[in-house]
C-alpha cells in the first residue's frame, strides 16, 4: 500500500515509517518524524517520553545513503530544519537562539536532508503554529498546527 509498508491504526489514520517514501494520490511524500523532547527530564520513560522519538544513527545513515536516489514532492516531519523553524517565531531571528536548535539532532538531520533533497514543500507541526497556512504560497517550509492544507 502506498509504495511502502504502513500501519493502519484505524479507518482514517495510518502510521508512515520514518525514512520511507510513500505515493499518495499521485504525490510522493518522504516521511521523517521524530524530535528531541527538551522536557524529557520531567517526563516518565515509556509513559510520556520514548527514546524512539529521536532517530538512531543506523536510521540516519540508512536514509542519508539513499537520498541521492529519492525523488519526492513533499516532506512530512515532526520538527523542521532550522530555516523553516526560524519562520515560526521572531525569537529565532537572533542567531544565538537559532544556533540552539542544533542541540536537537533531528533538526541537524533535517538540515542535512534539506541541503541534499529537492521538493515542493516541507510540512512540520512541532512548533505549534499555523504560520505555514497563512504563508503557504510564499514559503517552501510549512509549519502547521490547527489548520491543514489540501494539496
Amino acid at each position: 500500500m502506498y509504495g511502502n509498508k504502513v500501519l493502519k491504526l484505524n479507518e482514517n489514520v495510518y502510521y508512515l515509517k520514518r525514512g520511507e517514501v510513500y505515493l499518495i494520490e499521485e504525490k510522493r511524500f518522504l516521511a521523517l518524524g521524530g524530535a528531541m523532547s527538551d522536557d524529557k527530564s520531567w517526563r516518565t520513560p515509556h509513559e510520556s517520553w520514548w527514546q524512539q522519538e529521536e532517530w538512531t544513527e543506523e536510521e540516519k545513515n540508512a536514509l542519508l545513503s539513499k537520498l541521492a536516489d529519492i525523488q519526492v514532492d513533499y516532506v512530512l516531519s515532526h520538527t523542521g530544519p532550522s530555516a523553516g523553524i526560524a519562520l515560526t517565531d521572531d525569537f529565532f531571528s537572533n542567531q544565538i537562539h537559532l544556533d540552539e536548535l542544533h542541540n536537537d539532532s533531528t533538526v541537524v538531520l533535517n538540515e542535512d536532508i534539506d541541503s541534499k533533497l529537492s521538493y515542493k514543500k516541507w510540512f512540520f507541526g512541532h512548533w505549534h503554529t499555523d504560520w505555514g497556512y497563512e504563508h503557504y504560497s510564499e514559503s517552501k517550509y510549512v509549519p502547521l498546527y490547527h489548520q491543514g492544507i489540501i494539496l
